[in-house]
């Protein structure tokens, strides 16, 4: 039988049902009986994280760090209030902490390449997206960031390859961004044709083929790509 009065299933109660605040009081409350309380000093740094108030949680990661230098939780709520805060210097050092635990964790390479590129370390961060995708390779994560590193490096063909085998692990809302960035790469890359195509949410392996049919057809890849579009909407009405 679960024994609803202890804290544990208090706590969980609470943060099941998004009551953050009550679930930052209750922590309170443990911890002035003892202030070395880990699962409230854990809980309330994770109720102020929610509650966004990312700066207040901070000290109550560190002081279960101080007890436990390589707590993963504690870790993982450092580096999300870190990140929240842009405070990016600070997130590489946390994520390096959770490295010399688990040199494969995939949430610490990637928030340490995530803090590269969002200070421009662009080349610095390409070893740990690597990493990333090594430990986890269809990590969407890594692969749009990277993509986006490798576009700011000017290495566009390679960020087309990234963003296209991302495209198609995302939902509908993060693939038209992915769209948009593939079609300003190819203009960029002075490529009018597969711009269009890529802003449409062409994939890189069916743009060949609509190019190609384009040209036998002696028609625009826009014409082409309508009468395409066009076809298969009768196709499926049928």
């Amino acid at each position: 039988m679960v024994n609803l009065l202890d804290p544990s299933n208090v706590i969980k109660s609470m943060f099941d049902a998004g009551r953050y605040e009550k679930m930052h009081d209750y922590c309170k409350q443990m911890l002035a009986r003892d202030p070395d309380d880990m699962t409230a000093l854990q809980n309330i740094a994770l109720a102020l994280i929610c509650m966004e108030r990312h700066g207040d949680a901070l000290p109550y990661c560190d002081r279960v760090l101080k007890l436990r230098p390589y707590d993963e939780y504690a870790l993982r709520n450092r580096l999300t209030a870190l990140e929240a805060l842009d405070m990016h210097d600070e997130a590489v050092e946390t994520c390096k902490q959770m490295l010399q635990s688990n040199p494969r964790d995939v949430t610490a390479l990637t928030g340490v390449a995530l803090a590269l590129t969002r200070t421009g370390r662009h080349a610095e961060s390409l070893p740990y997206y690597d990493r990333a995708l090594e430990a986890s390779p269809g990590d969407v994560t890594a692969l749009l960031n990277k993509a986006l590193s490798m576009t700011h490096l000017g290495r566009y063909e390679d960020a087309l390859r990234l963003y296209d085998a991302a495209e198609g692990r995302v939902d509908r809302q993060v693939a038209r961004d992915v769209s948009a960035a593939r079609s300003r790469i190819f203009a960029k890359l002075g490529r009018g044709d597969e711009a269009f195509l890529a802003a449409q949410g062409v994939r890189d392996g069916d743009m060949g083929r609509i190019i190609s049919d384009a040209k036998n057809s002696n028609c625009s890849v826009f014409h082409q790509f309508c009468n395409k579009e066009y076809s298969e909407m009768l196709s499926g009405d049928a």
